[in-house]
């Protein structure tokens, strides 16, 4: 005969569970979807990486795209320790767990060139070297922010234009 306190322990055990699994499920999601290490190799001109790297990783199909996404191209211990290491959390009020690497890391962003009604797209490659911000969570990275660029000269131009002239 089971008394009330044991089935407690037990719906709190599962509950635990199911909190963690969730967890876990969103930095699994982080790592699918923005870590790329080493960078796969693509066959092809270099937009062939974002065009079969955004199919792969399920961030086009035939109902959903997405017009722009951040690929890191660095180690897992080296990203870990963006939320480990930091000793200055950026507050901001939309992510208030967020933290900033200390060093620019290797990036490929994908953005939309063209896209058919049927989700046939193309994307354009831009590789970079970034600072990045990760929202962190228990200590694991749970999304990626941004990326920082500290050009001065964009800066200015956004300062006193509004954004670069083309």
């Amino acid at each position: 005969m089971e008394g009330p306190m044991s089935s407690a322990v037990k719906w709190t055990v599962f509950l635990l569970i199911i909190l963690n699994l969730t967890h876990f499920y969103q930095a699994k999601d982080f790592w699918t979807l923005h870590v790329d290490y080493p960078k796969t190799k693509a066959s092809g001109k270099p937009p062939e990486y974002c065009n079969n790297i955004m199919r792969q990783r399920g961030l086009i199909n035939n109902t959903y795209l997405r017009p722009f996404h951040t690929f890191i191209h660095e180690s897992n211990s080296t990203i870990l320790n963006i939320c480990a290491n930091s000793t200055n959390p950026h507050y901001a009020s939309f992510a208030p767990n967020s933290y900033e690497s200390q060093n620019p890391l290797h990036l490929t962003e994908c953005c939309i060139k063209t896209c058919s009604p049927n989700f046939v797209c193309t994307y354009k490659e831009v590789i970079r070297m970034s600072k990045i911000r990760l929202a962190c969570l228990n200590g694991h990275p749970d999304h990626l922010i941004t990326y920082i660029n500290y050009s001065p000269t964009k800066i200015l131009i956004n300062l006193l234009f509004g954004g670069p002239r083309r």
